[in-house]
């Protein structure tokens, strides 16, 4: 499973810019943000006929470069 996620995560970080339905952030803990990007997402997915939208925390958006984060979720 790990190697697959990171397959999906160099694919994502492949494509030439960010787009209706994938996301790269270093962090944001803002509830109120990760919301609005979560239900963009989804709805971009849907639009471009997408069965998955993707919001990866700890890559830079700008170089790609996997950068890390402090954000923790909930578990």
């Amino acid at each position: 499973m790990t190697e697959r996620l990171i397959d999906l995560v160099d694919d994502l970080r492949k494509l030439p810019d960010e787009c209706e339905w994938s996301e790269l952030k270093c962090s944001n803990s803002d509830p109120d943000v990760i919301g609005r990007r979560v239900s963009a997402l989804s709805n971009g997915a849907r639009l471009m006929d997408k069965q998955r939208a993707y919001l990866v925390y700890g890559i830079a958006d700008t170089t790609r470069d996997v950068v890390g984060t402090k954000f923790k979720g909930a578990t």
